[in-house]
């Protein structure tokens, strides 16, 4: 009865974390603009429902905490990545965190040679929030690569990254497209 009684009481106290974090598990729908059905995902939300419009014929797979598209390019990814975020020691400190070596994990495990080649303030913002940009180039299996690792505090408890990997050759176009359709989200009550 005990273990019953403390199962219930962890569950129940788990409960605000789960009803009010962001869920990337995506739902298909559409939108309809000038007599045309837009393909677009939905997410549900605290705050109601994201919607979002992935770029056009990419790949899609994921779940509740990590969302991945796939271009055509082979050897070439983005992904949504939701992060808890653990209290800043900031707050007591007055340093401010160190978003550069915060971001370096979301390289790839083979990453040799790893450089940070460009900060961004901003490149998006998601319900008003804004973002940094941190884009990183590297060698892996004999090629070239970046990897733009941008982050959104969506709360005091979640963060929300976007990774952007591809050759280098093909990264801004992979880039580009990947961003510019962040400015299609939009928060539904």
């Amino acid at each position: 009865m005990k273990r019953l009684f403390f199962g219930i009481l962890t569950l129940v106290a788990a409960f605000p974390r789960l009803v009010g974090a962001l869920d990337l598990t995506p739902v298909e729908s559409w939108r309809e603009q000038e007599g045309f059905r837009i393909p677009t995902l939905i997410f549900n939300d605290p705050a109601g429902k994201v919607r979002y419009q992935p770029p056009a014929d990419w790949r899609i797979n994921g779940g509740p905490d990590t969302l991945s598209f796939y271009p055509s390019q082979q050897e070439a990814f983005m992904q949504f990545r939701l992060v808890a975020r653990k209290p800043e020691p900031a707050a007591i400190t007055g340093a401010a965190e160190d978003l550069a070596k915060w971001s370096l994990p979301f390289l790839p495990a083979d990453a040799a040679d790893a450089t940070l080649a460009e900060e961004r303030p901003s490149p998006f913002t998601l319900s008003g929030r804004s973002s940094r940009e941190f884009i990183y180039t590297y060698r892996a299996g004999g090629q070239r690569f970046r990897t733009a690792v941008a982050i959104c505090d969506l709360d005091e408890r979640q963060r929300f990254v976007v990774v952007i990997t591809a050759r280098s050759a093909d990264f801004s176009a992979i880039h580009d497209t990947g961003i510019a359709s962040l400015f299609s989200w939009s928060q539904r009550k």
